[in-house]
């Protein structure tokens, strides 16, 4: 606790000079357009920011390594905890280098023990694995020995890792402590009680036993593969990876894509109407600095916003979410974000206005990063559905008071979504756009896939759905051993 506070107070004033860099460098326009654009402000905050953070690490790298007898003063020559940390920084000057040497010796150590592990795995996998005619019992033994030899590889990694640290500091110490005040337990009279000794007998017992138990658990997986995901297709910002995000033509090709529903942003110019548009600005669509709110509808109307990403979209406009919710209507479902910059009037009545008026309610979904926006749009609709749009996370969302969650890939781990449909959530995951991270989506239950390509998207589901148990279950493997398992033929073939 000790230690972490420390590089908590070390690392404080360097987050501070960052956050004040990036509100100098990085405010002028939307985030959006730098990070796109990259223009050279966006370079120099790049270089100045990562100069700090440098530093930073730098100097807390410098104190833990200042740290790293204090386990073993407190353990072998009873030193107060209170005491350990600068006792430690006391015994090692001098020897900074030698011990930090040594660590670059110990992370290449295992990093090899890791690739080696992990190489050994991959090889003997490629070598069992059978294809997936053959039969059933074949699949289920053969699976179940690479994952036993996956767990216990990724065990051994981890083992090796801990002791050898371990072995390292404790020798390191060794050689400069004062060797009067060293009081070492003796190991002779606990090795027997800490480590049960190991037979032929035991260890072949012991791998029977668990490659048994995970045949049953692939056995009784196989019986409850769910042929059809029932999975939904969004279109981020509209069919966006081939017309220009938040368009009425990235909209009409969402439609022709075959998408469930079309995701756009909404917020309110100047002059209270709610327009479509993600970014604070056109900066980033259409080299405009004007910020949404300081504008009104019509004179955003004059600004092109299309030709930026192709010349054939030179006549596409920001449009209005009346606009939109009418090319929607009859067609596809729509998700509108509402976007809050500061700068919002009635944003939550205004689009419930706008929604009933299109008679679109039934088929309309809402979300924002701001939880207490779409909350202040549950009290006015509380039957409407909403959701909470993140990328981070600091506490259990599943709790959070929405219907349902619609969080970065990165976030969409198996425990998540499963943990989130016992609370009745669904879970969207945003923005998937290769047929790989599509298909892991699937494989974790997400019900949702918000991609810039809904196209593409509607193909890998299909593919999904036509897998076999076998098939299924070698492509959850080839995931799990970090293989790439694309199918190039359902039903035929998984790699």
């Amino acid at each position: 606790m000790r230690i972490v506070i420390q590089i908590l107070l070390t690392a404080a004033p360097f987050l501070i000079v960052g956050g004040v860099l990036y509100l100098l460098l990085l405010t002028d326009h939307d985030i959006n357009f730098y990070l796109t654009q990259k223009p050279p402000r966006f370079w120099l905050a790049v270089a100045t920011i990562g100069i700090d953070l440098f530093a930073m690490v730098i100097i807390i790298v410098w104190k833990i390594v200042g740290w790293s007898f204090a386990l073993q003063l407190v353990l072998f020559e009873k030193i107060p905890v209170a005491e350990a940390m600068s006792v430690s920084r006391s015994r090692i000057k001098g020897h900074k280098r030698t011990i930090l040497k040594m660590i670059g010796l110990w992370i290449s150590f295992c990093l090899m023990i890791a690739i080696v592990l992990a190489f050994v795995v991959i090889l003997v996998s490629q070598s069992i694995l059978p294809d997936v005619e053959s039969p059933l019992w074949q699949i289920v033994l053969s699976g179940a020995i690479v994952m036993v030899l996956f767990v216990t590889a990724n065990y051994l990694s981890s083992l090796i890792a801990t002791l050898s640290l371990s072995v390292v500091l404790t020798r390191l110490y060794l050689s400069f402590a004062d060797h009067v005040a060293i009081s070492l337990p003796n190991l002779d009279d606990l090795s027997h009680r800490i480590f049960p000794k190991i037979t032929t007998a035991r260890l072949v017992t012991g791998l029977t036993v668990s490659i048994v138990l995970v045949c049953a658990t692939i056995v009784v997986g196989f019986q409850s593969v769910k042929r059809d995901t029932h999975v939904q297709v969004t279109a981020h910002r509209g069919a966006s990876g081939d017309a220009p995000e938040n368009t009425l033509a990235s909209v009409n090709l969402a439609i022709e894509k075959g998408a469930d529903w079309v995701e756009i942003d909404v917020q309110e110019t100047k002059d209270g109407v709610v327009v479509v548009a993600h970014d604070s600005d056109l900066k980033k669509v259409a080299g405009e600095s004007v910020k949404i709110w300081e504008a009104t509808a019509d004179e955003l109307r004059q600004i092109d916003i299309g030709s930026y990403f192709d010349p054939k979209f030179k006549d596409e406009r920001v449009p209005t979410l009346a606009e939109v919710l009418e090319t929607c209507r009859g067609e596809v479902g729509l998700i509108i974000e509402l976007k809050y910059y500061g700068h919002d009037q009635q944003l939550e009545q205004r689009v419930v206005d706008l929604v009933e008026q299109s008679e679109m309610q039934d088929n309309v979904m809402f979300m924002s990063l701001k939880l207490a926006g779409v909350q202040k749009l549950k009290k006015l609709r509380p039957d409407w559905k909403i959701g909470l749009l993140t990328a981070v996370t600091v506490s259990d969302l599943t709790r959070a008071d929405v219907d349902f969650l619609a969080v970065k890939t990165s976030l969409a781990t198996s425990s998540l979504i499963q943990q989130a449909h016992l609370r009745g959530k669904d879970v969207a995951t945003w923005t998937v756009n290769d047929e790989l991270a599509m298909a892991t989506m699937i494989r974790r239950g997400a019900d949702n896939l918000i991609t810039d390509y809904p196209a593409l998207a509607k193909q890998v589901i299909e593919k999904q759905e036509a897998l076999t148990p076998a098939e299924s279950f070698l492509f959850d493997l080839a995931l799990l051993l970090g293989e790439d398992p694309l199918i190039h033929s359902a039903g035929k073939s998984v790699e």
